[in-house]
């Protein structure tokens, strides 16, 4: 099962973007150095006042679909 570190700094002006629709897909480089892309959607639960910071962990299937999104220190 493929796994993904990925160190994500979204500011709140970014992140309106998202919210508002104008942006629907996040991108980001794993620390792995392997280019991931995914729906913003899956940073709702983590979006605070400052935007979305942190290190995520993305767990995928052999098919790269998605298992688990969560912070890495949870």
């Amino acid at each position: 099962m493929p796994r993904y570190l990925l160190d994500i700094h979204i500011d709140t002006q970014e992140w309106l973007r998202f919210y508002a629709g104008r942006a629907h897909q996040v991108h980001a480089i794993a620390r792995c150095g392997t280019r991931v892309a995914f729906p913003a959607s899956w940073l709702r639960g983590v979006v605070s006042h400052a935007g979305v910071q942190g290190t995520f962990v993305l767990d995928t299937d052999a098919q790269h679909r998605l298992k688990r999104f969560a912070h890495a220190n949870r």
